[in-house]
């Protein structure tokens, strides 16, 4: 299935997107030689809308129930 391209501009408020990114995590030492210090880096590699807001029906507003009987995990 070919995705149509999108200007960054078309994406609004309320639409269903996808980000493919690539994490990096890695440590460097402190000030006393140790390897603690944690990094994370991310690259924002693609933006995929998967349903624009003006196409889909807002989901209905349901009341949490106070309890919730016979739930087996």
């Amino acid at each position: 299935m070919e995705m149509n391209l999108h200007s960054v501009a078309d994406i609004k408020k309320n639409d269903l997107v996808l980000l493919e990114t690539k994490l990096l995590k890695y440590c460097t030492k402190d000030e006393h030689n140790r390897w603690t210090v944690q990094h994370v880096q991310m690259e924002l590699i693609m933006i995929y809308l998967l349903n624009p807001a003006d196409k889909h029906e807002q989901m209905p507003v349901v009341e949490a129930a106070d309890e919730i009987n016979d739930l087996e995990i």
